[in-house]
């Protein structure tokens, strides 16, 4: 089995459907940095059925869709197909090829298919299972997984060698079937707890059945009754119904004459309303023509404002234009007199532009002749500069060239003066002590590195402990918060059915959930509180009148009552708080000393001080006792109480004795409330136990963080340690080395020696060669500044004359083009 293909779209950077061949001998994918082999690989767990982001390096598992880029639209979805070759037969399927897909859209939504039929991921992942190719095998293989395998716990060396043996597949349907044995002994306890609370119910089940048997023996009677009595009625409806189709034929007679009369009266009707028709058309025909005939008056009447409107508008107008006409017959006189001013005045102008054109053409020529003059001595000055500034870049260079030499020389000397001054036998000597400090010191790194060492291996047996011991703890944790859990699934489903009234009639249950009537405070059984051991005796004691309803008065019990009639729910006995009347108690005082005598049953249970009177009255004639041969010695004693003992039995004042055993132990409400209160103190219990446990799990986990961090630091000080080792060894190498070429030194010192004298010999010849060079060019470029300062005096003269002229020639322009504004303006 090998994989032949991968078809990519939509996945990560693979925005267009892109197919991948797996040749066999193809061994790895191999490109630059950047160009998607990682994507590859998570391409290929992700197929297999990873859940993780973080495996796929991400942070949410949509990140694997494509997200568009700045020239291409997202992808909607990311769709990866593995196809594998099956002809070995490894995978349990009857193909010998087999193709896997997983498909993501935006909205979270996944798809699994087999070849190209939809599964579940638990499929895919039971398929692949002890083949080694999925996601926690061996064959996928990540960059640091080879070095987490190795420094990994040997549990997690066991999975891949579990997976590779092939009982992956056994261990997870063991763990799945544990899982459910566990989830099936929990509904048993559940359903257990169910059963034991429902077999106190079967008694007045089984009276309600009788109850309904009879109902419906009783119901049958009643309908074959009601059948009879429903057939005596029809015989009497037919005689009836003969009488009045007698009496239905004679009215027809009386009806047919009125119909003729009303088929008369309708014809008159009819032709009254086609009457009235014809004179509402003929009014309406009237009332048209009215409201054309306005419509045209109005439209004429606008006609003669507007006509009239116009005329007024035409003498205004011409009225205005006498006035204009006037006005521009006198500006046209002014016009024709300005004229024969301006013809004068343009045959000055014309004369004078003549002269001015003379003088700008004399001034313009002077000008040219001077601007000429000016650019033949600046082309001149402007050579005589250019060969000075050469001249004085190479003085310049000479100078920066003897500098150099100077310095170089000077430099030359102090090296002669170094090279002389160091002695090899020194340098031997501090190679020596250098070389015998480094092996003192390597043996205290090497101490060291042994204390880190040991303390590292102390640390990492710490750490185990720790863990261990976290362990340890995290399962504790883990069955507290169990064990709390149960207990409040407990409390929740005693609490829901003491909430709807569980073990009480459905007449009690309706009363007790009706939001519109108020003033009913609750049942005998709930309002009394029983202490443990009490409850089969009080509720023995108490019998059907649990069910009785405490309410805060006569009104509000006649307004449950009458409700219930109007509902046909049932019957219910309501005890008024308030005006219920108590007989007085009967004094128990010859019998307190009997034998087995416990107490009046009213005085041994707990209750409100508002329901003393309720109490009185369902307890206080009724004796509690140990046992029934202790009750039947005191019934004989004194008599007119009823006596109950503690497991149930119940003696009447007339001496009948009822007694027996119950199906369980649980003797219904009274032992229901009495768990609910174990069930809140054991809660109680278990939240602390909670609490301390995952007090001291993270007391544990603090711990072991702070041995990691102490481990660390050591390992790292262990690093340092040997990097410092590794460099001093480096170090001492190199004293060894610098031992070993002493003698080289020496021949090298003594060669250094007579190189560095030829070299100052031959610079100082050098930089006096160039001095005599520097000097001969200073002298000529002194020459060459005096012509130049000449030439700058000449310059300035020809361009202060030049100037004058322009000034002249700009002042003559200005006036030949106001001459010109003027004849223009003249014309």
């Amino acid at each position: 089995m090998y994989f032949k293909k991968m078809s990519l779209h939509g996945f990560k950077s693979f925005a267009d459907p892109v197919t991948i061949e797996f040749d066999k001998g193809i061994t790895c994918v191999v490109g630059p940095n950047g160009s998607g082999k990682s994507n590859i690989s998570d391409a290929l767990r992700w197929v297999l059925g990873e859940q993780s982001p973080k495996m796929l390096r991400g942070g949410k598992m949509d990140e694997v869709i494509f997200a568009g880029t700045d020239k291409r639209k997202s992808r909607g979805m990311a769709e990866v197909t593995l196809v594998m070759d099956n002809s070995d037969g490894n995978l349990p399927i009857d193909f010998a090829e087999v193709s896997i897909t997983r498909r993501m859209y935006r909205s979270g939504e996944s798809e699994y298919y087999i070849n190209n039929t939809q599964c579940r991921l638990r499929d895919i992942r039971e398929l692949i299972m002890d083949t080694g190719i999925g996601v926690d095998g061996y064959s996928l293989i990540g960059q640091g997984k080879i070095a987490e395998i190795i420094s990994g716990k040997p549990e997690s060396r066991r999975q891949i060698f579990e997976e590779a043996a092939g009982i992956v597949k056994y261990r997870s349907k063991k763990a799945e079937t544990e899982r459910k044995l566990e989830s099936t002994t929990h509904n048993l306890e559940r359903v257990n707890d169910i059963v034991t609370e429902l077999e106190d119910r079967i008694e007045p089940l089984r009276i309600d059945s009788e109850k309904a048997a009879k109902y419906l023996d009783l119901s049958s009677r009643y309908k074959e009754n009601e059948i009879n009595v429903t057939l005596k009625n029809i015989e009497q409806n037919e005689i009836q119904s003969v009488e009045l189709q007698n009496d239905i034929d004679a009215a027809s007679v009386v009806i047919s004459g009125y119909e003729e009369q009303r088929a008369k009266l309708e014809s008159e009707i009819r032709e009254k309303k086609d009457r009235v028709e014809e004179i509402d058309r003929e009014d309406f025909e009237e009332r048209d023509r009215i409201m054309k005939f306005t419509s045209e008056m109005n439209e004429l009447r606008s006609k003669v404002a507007l006509g009239r409107e116009k005329i007024n508008t035409l003498e205004s107008n011409i009225k205005a234009y006498g006035e204009e006409k006037q006005i521009l017959a006198e500006k046209l006189e002014k016009e024709e007199n300005n004229k024969r001013e301006l013809e004068t005045r343009l045959k000055t102008l014309s004369q004078n532009s003549q002269n001015i054109e003379s003088d700008l053409e004399t001034v313009t020529n002077e000008l040219k002749d001077a601007e000429k003059e000016a650019a033949e001595n600046d082309i001149k000055f402007n050579r005589e500069r250019d060969q000075i500034y050469e001249l004085s870049m190479k003085s310049s260079s000479k100078g920066a060239e003897i500098a150099g030499l100077i310095q170089m020389g000077a430099s030359l000397n102090q090296r002669l003066e170094a090279v002389k001054d160091v002695s090899v036998d020194d340098e031997d000597f501090a190679a020596k002590a250098s070389l015998e400090a480094g092996l003192r010191k390597k043996e205290i790194y090497e101490e060291e590195k042994a204390e880190i060492e040991n303390k590292i291996s102390k640390l990492k047996s710490q750490l185990q402990e720790e863990i261990s011991k976290e362990e340890k703890l995290a399962s504790e944790l883990e069955a507290a918060k169990i064990s709390l859990s149960e207990e409040q699934t407990v409390k929740n489903m005693l609490q829901q059915l003491e909430d709807s009234y569980e073990g009480y009639n459905g007449a009690v249950r309706f009363i007790m959930n009706e939001s519109g009537i108020d003033g009913m405070y609750g049942t005998a059984g709930e309002l009394i509180t029983v202490p443990r051991g009490y409850e089969t005796a009080i509720e023995t004691a108490l019998a059907a009148r649990m069910q009785n309803i405490v309410c805060r008065d006569e009104s509000c019990a006649d307004k449950a009552i009458r409700v219930l009639k109007k509902r046909k729910i049932g019957r219910l006995t309501f005890l008024p708080a308030d005006s219920i009347r108590v007989a007085p108690r009967k004094s128990s005082v010859a019998i307190k000393s009997e034998e087995g005598y416990i107490g009046v049953a009213a005085d041994c249970v707990q209750y409100d001080k508002k329901y003393e009177k309720v109490v009185e009255y369902l307890l206080s004639g009724i004796i509690i006792v140990s046992t029934l041969e202790n009750a039947v010695k005191i019934s004989k004693k004194a008599q007119g109480f009823k006596y109950v003992t503690l497991e149930g039995e119940f003696i009447n004042p007339a001496g009948a004795i009822t007694g027996g055993s119950h199906k369980n132990s649980s003797t219904g409400i009274f032992d229901r409330k009495n768990r609910l209160n174990d069930c809140d103190s054991r809660i109680y219990q278990l939240e602390k136990e909670v609490l301390q446990a995952e007090d001291n799990l993270q007391k544990a986990t603090e711990s072991k963080i702070d041995i990691e961090d102490q481990l660390s630091s050591a390992q790292s000080d262990a690093r340092k340690t040997e990097i410092d080792l590794l460099n001093l060894e480096g170090e001492i190498n190199e004293y060894r080395l610098r031992m070993a070429r002493h003698d080289e030194s020496m021949d090298r010192q003594r060669r250094e020696l007579e190189r560095l004298e030829k070299e100052i010999s031959e610079n100082k010849d050098t930089v006096s060669a160039l001095e005599k060079e520097k000097q001969a060019m200073d002298a000529e470029i002194e020459i060459l500044k005096t012509g130049v300062e000449s030439m700058i005096s000449d310059s300035e003269e020809s361009r202060k004359n030049i100037s004058e002229l322009q000034l002249k020639q700009t002042a003559v322009r200005i006036e030949a083009e106001s001459v010109r504004g003027e004849i223009s303006n003249a014309n």
